[in-house]
């Protein structure tokens, strides 16, 4: 689950860190992985939440020397039998502009709150009017957010992202030897690697068999309007750039 926050006037993304699997009553989680929720390059920044396995693709293609516009990842598919999707926002660096954007939020004058936590995040902001405090204070009171919190600034550059060189399987194979299993119901947490030892009722194995995910709140069929303008705005970014290196 997560905590996503995108500040319009700003041109601030903010994240939490934490990457998760839903099982019955059980949440395990992984955080401070390495694996990020935001992804840039010189001219755009992307903040992603939904299936861990399309971000992975999302991340992979947005991070081409040269965007293959036509061959672009799928937004949502059937995994397993399930209909999962990737919702994402794409800002203009540096101006700030969302150039994309698809996905359940709660917005608040400029600022666009997602996420598990986006309501605990909203009532922070109205107060301190910051986006990573509020993250902050949405991983105190949503268990589902967590981690260390990671921003990006399209205006000054500021930002506290990795050198992102994890990938989807690191990530899963360190909530395994690092992560913890929370009860939903009693808010117990458990070392994951200390569940996998004794996991007499296989809930760990069925868990060790999903997908990471960063959920964003009520899930939005894509429709094809969003899909058209998905490719419209991935098609601005990719002339903006090849216009740029023509110059260079």
């Amino acid at each position: 689950m997560t905590t996503n926050i995108i500040d319009t006037l700003n041109g601030v993304v903010a994240s939490d860190s934490r990457w998760s699997i839903d099982y019955g009553n059980f949440i395990a989680y992984i955080d401070d992985s390495g694996y990020e929720k935001i992804a840039q390059r010189p001219t755009a920044v992307i903040i992603f939440a939904g299936n861990g396995v399309l971000i992975d693709g999302w991340k992979a293609w947005f991070s081409q020397q040269v965007l293959d516009i036509e061959n672009h990842p799928d937004v949502e598919r059937n995994i397993g039998g399930e209909d999962v999707s990737v919702t994402f926002f794409m800002l203009n660096v540096p101006s700030g502009e969302v150039e994309h954007s698809y996905g359940w939020i709660i917005p608040f004058e400029d600022i666009r709150f997602a996420g598990s936590g986006a309501q605990a995040a909203l009532e922070c902001f109205t107060t301190n009017k910051c986006p990573i405090t509020a993250v902050r204070t949405a991983s105190i009171k949503d268990p589902a957010t967590g981690g260390v919190v990671r921003y990006y600034s399209t205006k000054t550059g500021e930002n506290n992202l990795v050198a992102d060189c994890a990938t989807l399987a690191d990530a899963h194979n360190e909530l395994w030897k690092r992560g913890f299993i929370m009860d939903k119901t009693t808010k117990q947490e458990f070392p994951a690697s200390v569940l996998a030892a004794s996991d007499a009722a296989g809930a760990v194995q069925a868990m060790k068999a999903m997908s990471l995910t960063a959920p964003a709140g009520p899930a939005l069929k894509w429709t094809d309007a969003a899909k058209a303008n998905l490719k419209i705005a991935l098609q601005k970014l990719a002339d903006r750039e090849a216009a740029a290196r023509a110059v260079n």
